[in-house]
């Protein structure tokens, strides 16, 4: 049994403060790793378990895996209602504070790629990149401050958002030359790819199988919201290509919008010091719907 870091007080497994002292264990003990199948524990600096080979975690790392399944098992379960005009409306007020951030950020962008003998190494890493402006509408949505580097915090999670990026791509690619349509229900089925991995922390393949079945039972819900999201961008390219600066962003927090009301958040980012974070809201979209 661990004992409080602060008053050495023994404390259960699963408690979250300890009842001598107050000290939020959670926070400031480092929990013995577990085995995230069997539930085995191990001691400090143990890699695998002997039992099943399986990668251990810290207990706080196993026991969001928990959660998160719960929450997947759920959503297969009972559903959930795919509402586009209220994503899209909560979308524009994730942000609309931090407008001038994301066209700056945008423009940098566009400018970068435009650089000869870069811009192949910019489209490379698109994923990892475009992943910062996920994390800054997170940070909005939990009431985070935001700084204009957080739009480059994708980079502290580089692998698994690259991987995402190449296998996604190269998955969809083949379904589209398998007569087309697998390539269109992957390309969906992937939409919420980005938004586990930066905010639940998922490897990139747990990542994409999540998005993937809970995606599949309200696929053509997702599909409209997809399109929707689509012609909002034609009608900013339309306006003189100046319009993008707009639709782009909406199109980054109406994604957030949707994930945060299907999925909920999953608590505190990590890019964000823990005492700048509010409570997160549950989720505002539950039970059947289509």
């Amino acid at each position: 049994m661990p004992n409080c870091p602060s008053c050495g007080k023994p404390f259960a497994r699963g408690e979250k403060f300890c009842s001598q002292c107050g000290l939020n264990l959670t926070e400031n003990y480092l929990f013995e790793p577990v085995c995230p199948v069997c539930r085995r524990e191990y001691p400090e600096g143990t890699k695998y378990c002997a039992v099943d080979g399986t990668a251990l975690v810290d207990q706080g790392a196993a026991d969001q895996r928990l959660a998160d399944k719960a929450i997947v098992d759920g959503l297969l379960k009972d559903g959930y209602s795919v509402d586009i005009g209220p994503w899209i409306k909560r979308g524009w007020e994730l942000v609309r504070p931090n407008l001038g951030l994301y066209i700056g950020f945008f423009l940098l962008y566009t400018a970068v790629s435009a650089i000869p003998g870069i811009g192949w190494a910019v489209s490379l890493l698109s994923s990892v990149i475009s992943a910062g402006a996920y994390i800054v509408a997170l940070k909005t949505a939990r009431r985070q401050p935001v700084k204009f580097e957080d739009f480059f915090a994708g980079f502290q999670m580089f692998l698994p958002l690259f991987l995402a990026g190449l296998v996604t791509g190269f998955i969809t690619m083949a379904g589209f030359l398998l007569l087309i349509i697998p390539g269109i229900y992957l390309g969906i089925a992937y939409f919420f790819t980005t938004q586990l991995i930066v905010d639940r922390k998922m490897d990139f393949w747990a990542a994409m199988e999540t998005s993937r079945k809970v995606v599949t039972g309200r696929w053509w819900g997702i599909f409209g919201f997809a399109l929707v999201l689509g012609l909002i961008n034609i009608g900013g390219a339309l306006a003189l290509l100046v319009g993008l600066l707009f639709t782009i962003p909406l199109s980054v927090g109406a994604s957030v919008a949707a994930y945060e009301a299907i999925f909920g958040l999953a608590g505190p980012s990590p890019m964000a010091p823990a005492d700048s974070v509010a409570a997160p809201p549950s989720p505002s979209a539950s039970g059947q719907g289509t």
